[in-house]
């Protein structure tokens, strides 16, 4: 049980962190939040891998090594991925500046780089002691429960 509340406790402070950041600057900065969001969210991912990067001697690329996946299951990683894209079409009106189309564009390409790090990287290959496949299933779950405990809270924004 030590072995899963230690494996556990990163993940949900950073999800943790990032919900009370929403709420925070949601309330006093509205519409433009989600900017101070990700910037918190990019650095906790930032200095947790670092610090584990340091305490194993693992080099940062080596988080980003690809596991022996399957084709067919990229493919359905794939399609889930494009499930909000819909969603995305019908909002173009609310991008209304430059600004916010441009840092909407940053975002989009520089996320994922940060979530696979954080959530398949550092996620998978911590909890030694723990099996493959639990860890899959935990880090998938946290990964799916962080998009609504901390951007949920942008329900006028998106």
């Amino acid at each position: 049980m030590k072995k899963y509340i230690k494996y556990l406790i990163p993940p949900i402070i950073l999800i943790l962190i990032g919900f009370l950041i929403s709420l925070i600057f949601n309330s006093l900065i509205g519409s433009m939040s989600w900017i101070a969001l990700v910037i918190v969210y990019w650095s906790g991912i930032s200095i947790i891998v670092y610090r584990d990067s340091k305490k194993s001697g693992k080099r940062i690329k080596e988080y980003f090594k690809m596991r022996n996946f399957r084709w067919y299951l990229i493919l359905l990683a794939l399609l889930v991925g494009i499930i909000p894209l819909p969603i995305f079409l019908i909002s173009y009106k609310l991008f209304t500046t430059t600004f916010l189309i441009v840092s909407w564009l940053l975002v989009a390409l520089i996320n994922p780089f940060f979530e696979e790090l954080f959530w398949r990287g550092y996620m998978l290959e911590k909890g030694e002691d723990i099996r493959f496949g639990i860890k899959a299933l935990i880090s998938s779950a946290l990964f799916t429960l962080s998009h609504p405990a901390m951007w949920g809270v942008f329900p006028n924004q998106c």
